[in-house]
């Protein structure tokens, strides 16, 4: 387990913050639309889309500060521009999910939070591949110094391979190297010959 643990630990530990970061996304999302839908009475959608944009600006901030620190910095801009094209289409996931809902008749406070927690789901998998993916990618660096570390491990491997000494090589040298310390072992033979 300590072995998984190491080679995993910064995946482990970005997954682990995203979801601490999704979770209260998740609360602020779940609890505002609900408080908006049944507290003040907006219809469905404006209640999802309002919920939805606020938690997304607590999840920027969440992410780009402590989820993806390590991760490579392209500009405020070009990062605020992504995550909010992303969250756009998180939107979208989670309005298809209320929609279909209402689609299939389903119109009860249940049902309409069954269809908003399978949103969210699917919208927070589609999140946190696009974060990794285009808002907060792996630095160039990193990626540059892993592919350096590729090759030196090929190079190292390749090298010892090269130096090996080969199988018919130690098979013509076995028998005078037994041979000498032996008391001479007969080619060919597996019996010490006196």
């Amino acid at each position: 387990m300590k072995a998984f643990y190491g080679r995993f630990r910064d995946l482990i530990s970005e997954a682990g913050r995203f979801a601490v970061v999704g979770l209260a996304g998740v609360v602020i999302t779940d609890g505002g639309a609900n408080l908006l839908r049944y507290g003040v009475g907006l219809d469905r959608f404006t209640a999802v889309a309002i919920a939805t944009l606020v938690a997304v600006a607590v999840s920027f901030v969440a992410s780009r500060y402590w989820t993806f620190p390590h991760r490579e910095r392209t500009g405020l801009g070009r990062e605020t521009a992504l995550f909010v094209a992303a969250n756009a289409i998180g939107v979208a996931i989670s309005e298809g999910c209320v929609w279909l809902a209402s689609a299939l008749g389903w119109e009860g406070k249940v049902s309409y939070n069954v269809a908003l927690a399978g949103g969210i789901g699917l919208a927070t998998l589609f999140r946190y591949w696009s974060y990794k993916k285009w808002v907060w990618p792996r630095s160039r660096s990193v990626v540059a110094d892993q592919a350096r570390e590729r090759s030196l491990v090929v190079s190292l491997v390749g090298d010892a391979v090269a130096q090996r000494p080969s199988v018919d090589r130690l098979e013509a040298d076995a028998p005078q190297a037994f041979g000498s310390a032996a008391g001479g072992l007969a080619p060919g033979r597996d019996v010490l010959v006196k």
